[in-house]
């Protein structure tokens, strides 16, 4: 899997697959200083940030999952809505903590994915209400609580996780809630964007006559100022329009 860097120029490619890459790329995207909120996530060219399923899955595509994998490791805490864990599988790293949003303390423990070596740091952030609920959402899970108040800014927020979990780096993964509370805190958004045809109009505008569904793109270019240009067909059998 590789990386393309196209700007700035030259550009680079960067393997996700070998080690020696990895350790570049890692020196490349090193938070620079030890309190960094960085905010990552996949959409497609829509701006939307699940897939018909409702979930980020059906989104991903190419070198995204490789390097989220990447950026998790130079965090020392992951913040994610429970929102997200209903509907997604998440992972616990072994080596940073996961820390979950969940005002009402109920935890789909079926969707958490322990890791095979290792302890698991997996931090719950609560209102007072929903503190017993954790604990018998997560019986058998080892778990923190942290409990706080509604009405706490970011910064709080923020504050207290990074106290929580010893360490200043906080990489946001999701929900929209998440990206939006912590935004005005976050020191560098990463994007995946997935190709358009992932998007249900392929690029094809709303206002468009034909179904979209009777074209397929066949071409996709990109200039130097970021703009999209599609070619698309009609798929064989479409009816004509009258």
């Amino acid at each position: 899997m590789n990386l393309y860097q196209v700007l700035p120029a030259p550009g680079a490619v960067v393997n996700l697959d070998q080690p020696e890459d990895i350790a570049e790329f890692r020196s490349l995207v090193t938070p620079p200083k030890p309190d960094w909120i960085r905010a990552v996530m996949v959409s497609n060219s829509a701006g939307d940030t699940v897939g018909p399923d409702g979930t980020s899955g059906s989104l991903t595509a190419g070198s995204d999952r490789a390097l989220l994998k990447v950026l998790r490791s130079l965090a020392d805490g992951i913040i994610i809505g429970a929102n997200t864990l209903r509907v997604e599988r998440i992972p616990v790293p072994s080596d940073t903590a996961l820390v979950v949003f969940s005002h009402s303390g109920v935890i789909p423990k079926e969707n958490i994915i322990l890791p095979a070596r290792g302890s698991a740091d997996l931090v719950v952030v609560t209102s007072p209400e929903g503190a017993p609920r954790v604990t018998h959402s997560l019986t058998g899970i080892p778990h923190r609580v942290m409990i706080t108040e509604i009405g706490r800014s970011a910064a709080e927020f923020a504050g207290a996780i990074r106290e929580m979990v010893g360490g200043g780096a906080l990489l946001i993964e999701g929900g929209r809630q998440m990206w939006e509370s912590f935004a005005p805190l976050t020191d560098d958004l990463w994007l995946a964007v997935t190709p358009p045809p992932t998007s249900q109009r392929q690029g094809i505008p709303p206002w468009w006559p034909v179904p979209p569904e009777q074209w397929q793109l066949e071409t996709l270019f990109t200039d130097d100022a970021k703009m999209l240009y599609y070619r698309h067909t009609r798929l064989p059998g479409a009816p004509p329009e009258a």
